[in-house]
């Protein structure tokens, strides 16, 4: 295993089709501090995540999505200090460029995927390739791999999750998820005996468009497999059964970012995209295709891991005409809320908006607008004028969020 110092400064980034880390030389002169205590849980953590706390397992850094480096020896004071010690180029590249994806970091091995779906595992110290499992098809992107069970579980196909053994790259086994829900843009998490992954609506428009459509009856769908043979345990559909009335155009609800898995009760919460097409097509303005609230797009989800079934959710953008997906990994909590600690998650996405809600009943508890915002609740398009709306329809917060207890100063 690496020791925790040689993670705390280490800083790593894909950079026009190359794989970049960028090491310090301070760091040599540091004494690393304690490493963090892995929070205890009553369900099974693969060993590949529960031994490697202070590196950086899952595409989030942990179970909570915080993405925070509590004890790195970088600051404002020495980041200037840093320079490159390696660099990988990637061998795949697509629409969305080189690399849209986290790294992950486990005993030593960086883990990584391009969009061209093409896999690899470095040496973390020199950037050696250990092993790589070619692939050049193109994905949309955000990937990247996912560990545990000793398997590396992406997705190789835009409607393919396969699994790679984590010491060959060679395959174990291939998952289809169909061309009607096609995903290719999707980090796995891997949690107590099963692989969670999803898919977005099938990206091909089809019919007239105004702005944007997927393909008409597909749907985001959020899956649970086997990690020994890719069997599908279970999943759930976040479209309403019919498709709002039209399948033939509707569709929407994607997940693009891995869930939040709370390790005293195992729920796993989930956000979701928006509906489709947006803001209408040709014969259906104004997603007049669509009437309602058309559930469950944009919400806070939370799911049993074991079953799939729905505990609840809190849909923050009902019938959205522009594309504000509520799309972000959600972040778990403990605060103090008038002088109560409540376990609460925090969600966001190209709303625009950063929310939280109470963990255990979807509660919602705050929620604070950020960046600009000029008609992002019209309902309405009004025929043949201009009408400038923000956040835009790649405008918000694109992008997962990082969390920290704030610090009492002296």
């Amino acid at each position: 295993m690496i020791h925790a110092h040689l993670i705390r400064r280490a800083v790593i980034a894909a950079v026009l089709g190359f794989f970049v880390l960028f090491g310090a030389v301070f760091a040599q002169e540091t004494t690393p501090e304690a490493e963090p205590t892995p929070e205890v849980s009553q369900f099974d953590i693969p060993p590949e995540i529960a031994a490697n706390t202070a590196e950086w397992p899952l595409a989030n850094h942990d179970y909570a999505n915080t993405r925070a480096a509590v004890n790195a020896s970088i600051d404002s004071s020495n980041v200037n200090q840093l320079g490159i010690a390696w660099t990988f180029a990637l061998k795949g590249t697509a629409e969305w460029g080189g690399a849209a994806g986290c790294p992950l970091i486990a005993d030593g091995i960086v883990y990584m995927q391009d969009l061209g779906a093409n896999t690899f595992a470095l040496d973390l110290k020199t950037g050696d390739l250990k092993w790589q499992a070619l692939y050049h098809n193109a994905l949309f992107g955000p990937v990247g791999p996912g560990i545990g069970y000793g398997k590396v579980y992406i997705y190789s196909r835009i409607d393919r999750i396969t699994a790679l053994d984590i010491n060959s790259g060679q395959e174990a086994w291939n998952y289809s998820t169909g061309m009607q829900s096609a995903g290719g843009a999707f980090q796995p998490s891997i949690f107590d005996h099963y692989v969670f992954a999803s898919t977005q609506a099938a990206v091909s428009g089809r019919g007239e468009v105004i702005f944007h459509s997927y393909q008409g009856g597909s749907s985001g769908i959020a899956f649970a497999l086997q990690p020994d043979t890719g069997e599908q345990v279970w999943q759930w559909v976040a479209v309403e059964e019919g498709f709002w009335g039209h399948p033939e155009v509707n569709s929407g609800g994607g997940m693009w970012y891995p869930p939040a898995i709370d390790l005293k009760t195992g729920v796993t919460y989930w956000s979701t995209g928006n509906p489709s097409p947006v803001p209408g097509m040709a014969g259906w303005p104004n997603a007049s295709s669509r009437p309602g609230p058309n559930l469950y797009t944009n919400s806070l989800v939370a799911l049993d891991h074991t079953t799939g079934k729905m505990l609840w959710y809190n849909q923050v953008k009902p019938h959205d005409l522009f594309n504000l997906d509520f799309h972000i990994s959600p972040i778990l909590a403990t605060v103090t809320i008038d002088n109560e600690d409540r376990d609460i998650i925090i969600g966001s996405g190209k709303l625009g908006r950063v929310i939280g809600f109470d963990r255990a009943t979807g509660e919602k508890l705050w929620d604070t607008p950020i960046g600009t915002h000029q008609n992002d609740e019209l309902q309405e398009l009004p025929p043949g004028e201009t009408v400038w709306v923000a956040p835009g329809a790649w405008g918000g917060v694109e992008t997962p969020m990082a969390y920290a207890m704030a610090q009492s100063m002296p």
